[in-house]
């Protein structure tokens, strides 16, 4: 046993090296393909190297960043103690060696103290490692991000308030901030058993594959830090979510069985909505005259048509990111967020609403129409930003109602794809500036050394008002509104 955990270790060395040494001698032009993006060679292995160099610090040294300073100043301060005898008589330097007796003698009770109060209960639960079970209690039902886990610790092990206990959830690329152990309800309903639980805090909109949860058991001085790893293998699901959006009347273009007819007869393609060029063989009662009165064209409208086979809903969302915005992973992550709640707040406003027939979705430019809430959810957990600009063509576009047009796909991208849809596809543009400059600011001054951890939103819109890309993408949003201001069928948000 001793062996295989000796070999462990040095395998963890060796990765940590490795990586140290692909990382300075890593050229930009090799790039490989990540869940979120295209990120460099040279950049990956740098966050490789600092995360394992970082959870190598943590789970084999006993001490904290707290700890080693505290050594660093006793050792600072015996050594300006010994510079100052040398200048001193004889009855000082006695009563100094006196009162540094009894400072080392202090200093090293409460240090022995935090040790043993940290050691005790990390070697109790590293000896029955294999007892400790983890389940995944609940989903937060006010707060989708939010997610309860247990942990079930054989024998009984209460903490003290000498003792705290904090955890990471790790899996994959994912790594968790420390999370605070509480006791559960279950504590006092058990004998021979511990409960804790750990509220964990989701921030993207995606699938979570936890491997193993890092137990750190620390002292109340924050000296001390021993680790230990709990195997638990569980999925967690960060489900889209239900955020304000403008109320939006969409029509049904077609269904997809001729023989279901709706209740009350929809508008079809033909309808009231759509206009086209002034002919010679049209009538001019239908031409209108507040178009021509502001751009001085003839414009009519065409017939209207209704039909009662014209009752569903596609809705099309491209997750087409052309635009090239920064190196920030959290800020394409925001994007994405952002993007996927728009997705799903408007699926959900006209699921509500339709009776006749049906709402439909096509997610990350796939064709298969999805039309259940847990196929769309599920499709938005996995979809991610790509870099083809592959769209519907041709006659594709004959079934779909409304199309979202986020604020990364290029300008020229939406205006090539703007020549093929008919007059009567609603577009929605995603205006993700503006999302972002509605998240909650605070203070610089006490938020940058207080509070910065524990607002992620703060977080991000820091990142975002200091990106240098912020500018560029605006001005592409603008170019888009301003695109689809000529548009009668079209809708910013």
């Amino acid at each position: 046993m001793y062996h295989l955990a000796h070999s462990r270790q040095r395998n963890e060395r060796y990765c940590i090296f490795q990586t140290f040494y692909l990382y300075f001698n890593s050229k930009n032009k090799l790039t490989f393909e990540r869940p979120t993006r295209r990120l460099t060679l040279q950049v990956s292995m740098r966050w490789e190297f600092l995360h394992k160099s970082k959870q190598w610090m943590k789970s084999s040294l006993p001490l904290t960043w707290y700890g080693l300073l505290f050594f660093c100043l006793i050792g600072l301060a015996a050594m300006s103690l010994r510079i100052i005898e040398k200048d001193q008589n004889e009855s000082f330097i006695a009563i100094l060696k006196v009162c540094k007796t009894i400072a080392m003698y202090a200093i090293g009770c409460i240090l022995l103290f935090a040790l043993l109060t940290t050691f005790i209960p990390w070697w109790l639960i590293r000896k029955n490692s294999k007892n400790i079970r983890v389940h995944l209690i609940q989903q937060n039902a006010f707060k989708k991000d939010l997610f309860e886990v247990q942990l079930e610790i054989e024998p009984k092990l209460r903490a003290h308030a000498l003792c705290l206990l904090k955890c990471q959830f790790i899996g994959g690329n994912y790594l968790s901030k420390l999370v605070e152990l509480e006791e559960s309800s279950h504590f006092q309903m058990s004998q021979k058993k511990t409960y804790y639980r750990a509220v964990i805090q989701l921030q993207d909109v995606k699938d979570y594959a936890i491997d193993y949860i890092q137990l750190y058991i620390g002292d109340f001085l924050h000296l001390f830090s021993f680790s230990q790893k709990i195997p638990a293998h569980f999925l967690l699901q960060n489900l889209p979510e239900k955020t304000k959006v403008p109320e939006v009347k969409v029509l049904p273009r077609k269904a997809d069985m001729s023989d279901r007819r709706a209740e009350t007869s929809q508008m079809a393609q033909g309808d009231l909505y759509q206009f086209k060029q002034f002919e010679d063989n049209d009538d001019i009662r239908r031409i209108v005259w507040s178009i021509y009165a502001r751009s001085g064209e003839l414009v009519v409208r065409t017939p209207e048509i209704k039909s009662e086979f014209a009752s569903d809903v596609l809705l099309y969302c491209s997750f087409y990111s052309g635009f090239k915005t920064s190196s920030s992973t959290v800020l394409d992550s925001l994007y994405l967020n952002i993007y996927k709640n728009a997705i799903w707040s408007f699926y959900l406003s006209w699921a509500e609403k339709e009776k006749d027939g049906k709402v439909l979705a096509l997610v990350d430019d796939n064709k298969q129409e999805l039309s259940s809430k847990e196929e769309i959810e599920k499709a938005l957990m996995h979809a991610h930003w790509h870099e083809q600009p592959v769209f519907l063509q041709g006659k594709e576009w004959e079934k779909v109602s409304v199309i979202l047009v986020s604020s990364l796909i290029p300008i020229g991208e939406v205006e090539s794809m703007m020549q093929q849809l008919p007059d009567a596809v609603q577009i929605i543009q995603i205006k993700i500036s503006e999302m972002i400059d509605q998240l909650p600011s605070k203070i610089w001054m006490p938020t940058v050394f207080l509070e910065t951890e524990k607002i992620p939103e703060f977080q991000n819109k820091w990142q975002w008002q200091m990106n240098t890309s912020r500018k560029a993408l605006v001005e592409n949003e603008t170019a888009i509104a301003q695109l689809l201001s000529n548009r009668i069928t079209k809708i910013s948000l």
